[in-house]
């Protein structure tokens, strides 16, 4: 058994929340032993569902046929300048990234992820979790190389998404 299949077999065990970027291999094994979050991008996520995402309206289809099969209670698709799919039972939305001047994409996905383990520890909904971590990988993108998101710049970023809100 692959390492990560272990950790989500253990997490289970004491109703533990994993949440899990990865891919390959590692990705199939912990979905199968079930995971809390999964944030696929859309390759990952064409093959782990079996299904040709190209489109929002794929995305949509993949990741409910993921949740669907009980596996994983939530799904969030990076979908980079296009922002973040989130589905989950009796829940899913497209929330668009805000628009800033990107620099680099390097460690936007693990900013993105960050972002929302620091919102699910704090108790926010899944709505605010996503916002979140959209502002987090965007504020990313706006330092060059690998240098991370600023504060200042996540709080301002999460606020916009706040106000678009629905």
């Amino acid at each position: 058994m692959i390492f990560l299949a272990k950790i989500a077999r253990i997490a289970r065990q004491y109703d533990a929340k994993l949440i899990v970027d990865t891919s390959g291999e590692a990705l199939k094994n912990a979905v199968e032993e079930g995971v809390y979050l999964l944030k696929p991008n859309q390759a990952e996520l064409s093959k782990l569902s079996g299904i040709e995402v190209k489109d929002k309206e794929t995305v949509e289809e993949a990741a409910r046929k993921i949740v669907e099969k009980g596996k994983c209670e939530t799904v969030v698709v990076s979908l980079g300048a296009q922002g973040a799919y989130v589905a989950r039972r009796g829940y899913s939305e497209h929330i668009e990234a805000p628009n800033v001047e990107k620099r680099s994409t390097v460690g936007a996905g693990d900013s993105m992820v960050a972002g929302m383990v620091y919102a699910a520890e704090r108790g926010f909904d899944m709505r605010q979790i996503v916002r979140m971590g959209i502002a987090c990988g965007s504020a990313a993108t706006m330092n060059p190389g690998p240098e991370l998101f600023r504060k200042a710049d996540v709080d301002r970023l999460y606020a916009e998404l706040l106000k678009k809100m629905n």
